[in-house]
Formats: structure tokens, sequence, C-alpha cells
């Protein structure tokens, strides 16, 4: 069976499926790491979906439809990076429909 999950020219839809959630945020989740004290500037200039310690270092993934600069990289993410930025793009819906009933 070819990598592509295809069986005699069919695309088998149970493994195509999570590549292409994965395919869909590639170029939107990017990486960089930072001292544990900038941890907290970061969330408030950037949509930060997961961070994670690695020697004494943190980690953090960003939402951005565009490249923010600043030392960040594109994540070559997984499913991982699919949850959490389908989390954080949940979360901003709601935000924003109460901010219209804040506004009125």
């Amino acid at each position: 069976m070819p990598a592509d999950g295809s069986a005699g020219g069919r695309a088998d839809p149970a493994r195509r499926r999570p590549l292409d959630l994965i395919e869909r945020t590639r170029g939107q989740v990017w990486a960089k790491t930072i001292g544990r004290d900038e941890l907290d500037e970061a969330k408030l200039r950037y949509e930060v979906i997961s961070t994670r310690l690695f020697a004494g270092r943190t980690i953090i993934h960003i939402l951005s439809p565009d490249d923010p600069g600043e030392g960040f990289a594109a994540a070559h993410g997984g499913l991982e990076d699919v949850y959490f930025s389908t989390l954080a793009r949940s979360r901003r819906i709601p935000a924003a429909a109460s901010d219209q009933f804040v506004a009125a």
C-alpha cells in the first residue's frame, strides 16, 4: 500500500482524514523556544496554543496565518497541533460573541 493511504487508486478514508487535518494547519502553526520568564508576555502578544518544557526552556506553538518573524519557525506538527488549533479557534467564536453583548 502506498504511503498516502491509497489502495488500488482509492484513498483509505481512515488514514487520509488525519493527514488532511494536519495539512490544513500547515503554515499556520509556528514554534519558538523561549525562557520560562518570557511566557506571560508571549501569551499577551500571540495566540499560544501549546507549551512544552524541554531542557529548562519553554517551547511555544502559536497560531498565526502569517509568519510572525521574531525567531519563530514553521512547526511541522501533527494531530496535537490540529487539536490545539481547533480549541483556540473554538474559543475565539464565543469570545467574539460575548464582545458583541458588552458593546451593545
